[in-house]
């Protein structure tokens, strides 16, 4: 299923970021992991949302799209080093923790 069709089931309108931007920022220049990639735009975006609470289609800040790439680059970095991932007592990495924190809501 495209992502655009979970997301829009999920009751998101807008995505964060677009798979053009997750491959540049990956630095991947062919379509062998595009779908992969969706998966993982689909799944970042929802961790960033429950995060920080965040429901509208307002225009996402440049800071929560950065911390929806990190993710994603964290999660394809563990992906090829064989899935070992660093534990730090949260489920986010600290980078993306810092950069949300103060859009987080309580």
């Amino acid at each position: 299923m495209p992502c655009f069709v979970v997301a829009k089931e999920m009751g998101w309108h807008m995505s964060i970021v677009d798979l053009q931007e997750v491959k540049r920022h990956l630095q991947y220049n062919d379509n062998s992991n595009d779908l992969f990639l969706k998966g993982l735009i689909v799944a970042a975006e929802s961790v960033i949302k429950n995060y920080t609470r965040e429901n509208t289609e307002a225009e996402y800040l440049s800071t929560i799209k950065q911390a929806v790439l990190l993710l994603i680059e964290y999660w394809e970095k563990y992906r090829k080093d064989g899935g070992a991932v660093s534990i730090n007592g949260n489920y986010l990495p600290e980078p993306i923790v810092s950069l949300l924190y103060t859009y987080r809501k309580q």
